[in-house]
């Protein structure tokens, strides 16, 4: 992964939706929200004063008594870190030079904190796929990056040396090239383009149906190989925290198509081809998606070209309605891929 430091550039979003007050008791900082126990019910997780708590959502737009755990949180995100499909917890801690991580355990509840340091002392974070390999990593002013393994672990912290003191930062693909670039807030605004280039054997094409973020960016973990298991899909500029629809054909529309009347823009071409397959993205709280699609070790499919391309539907209920397609539908930029021996 390069990073370079370019001018800052800003991306307009609409304001957030009106919110319902939820009495918790306690003064908090941050909050968010998402299923912690698989009940398709929204659950929160609240940072408040020296305690972290989670509420277990009901259904019915209540939830229930507050389950607390000691800290000094500052800011929280929800995503799965290790794959097993449960959220867990990244927490930054008041005026330390380190993240928290809690494991959840799909029952609402989560393992013990696990802590990672950061090299520098911030409040701020970033949750994103910055290196392009489908698995989220995690990002302070400074800027610091560890890249995630996948099973919830991280790599060493890697400092880029921007000085931001009381910064945020956050990651969006300003320039549409498949790849987070990152925005860093603070008394020196910086932006740092992300130079990480497409896998050997992939090229991006079209520009799909935008959303609140603007065009969705295509882009692949490593190059398509016979018998590489590791292969996955990535769309940047997604909706955040939410499911994506991968389509995976041997036929393409460079100018893209709208088979069906919905005003969606296909640049896999479903009419004409002879091969269609569905694939499944996830996207972190920065809004980059992934999907795995592990490559066969069979000799037959050297040569064979694909395209691929994401689906996303955007949160109206939460604001984020850009898109002029019907149902908040947005589609990403399509990938050509080349599967090489």
């Amino acid at each position: 992964m390069t990073l370079a430091l370019a001018t800052l550039a800003l991306v307009w979003l609409p304001p957030p939706a009106s919110q319902q007050p939820v009495p918790i008791g306690v003064v908090s900082q941050d909050v968010v929200a998402g299923d912690l126990n698989h009940d398709g019910f929204p659950d929160l997780v609240v940072a408040a004063t020296q305690q972290t708590l989670s509420l277990l959502g009901n259904g019915a737009g209540g939830f229930g008594s507050p389950l607390a755990r000691t800290g000094v949180p500052n800011s929280l995100w929800l995503v799965d870190m290790n794959g097993d499909k449960n959220l867990d917890v990244i927490m930054t801690t008041y005026f330390l030079s380190a993240v928290e991580k809690w494991s959840g355990d799909g029952t609402g509840g989560f393992g013990a904190p696990t802590s990672l340091v950061m090299l520098v002392t911030s409040n701020a974070a970033a949750v994103a796929d910055v290196n392009g390999d489908g698995i989220p990593d995690l990002v302070t002013p400074g800027v610091v990056v560890r890249e995630g393994d996948g099973a919830g672990g991280f790599g060493p912290p890697a400092e880029y040396g921007i000085a931001t003191p009381g910064g945020s930062v956050t990651a969006v693909d300003l320039d549409v090239d498949g790849a987070a670039d990152l925005l860093v807030g603070g008394l020196s605004p910086a932006l740092l383009r992300n130079r990480t280039g497409a896998p050997a054997g992939t090229a991006a094409f079209g520009h799909g149906t935008p959303g609140c973020a603007g065009v969705l960016g295509m882009h692949a973990s490593s190059p398509p190989q016979v018998g590489n298991a590791a292969f996955a899909l990535t769309c940047t500029n997604a909706p955040e925290n939410s499911l994506g629809l991968g389509l995976l054909a041997d036929a393409a529309s460079v100018p893209g198509v709208d088979p069906i009347g919905l005003g969606l823009l296909l640049h896999v071409d479903l009419l004409g081809a002879t091969f269609v397959g569905g694939l499944s993205f996830t996207s972190d709280p920065s809004g980059t998606g992934a999907a795995p699609a592990p490559i066969p070790a069979l000799p037959s499919l050297a040569g064979a070209a694909l395209f691929a391309q994401a689906i996303w539907i955007e949160h109206g209920n939460e604001g984020q309605h850009c898109s002029a397609a019907a149902l908040g539908l947005v589609s990403s930029k399509g990938l050509a891929l080349t599967i090489a021996p």
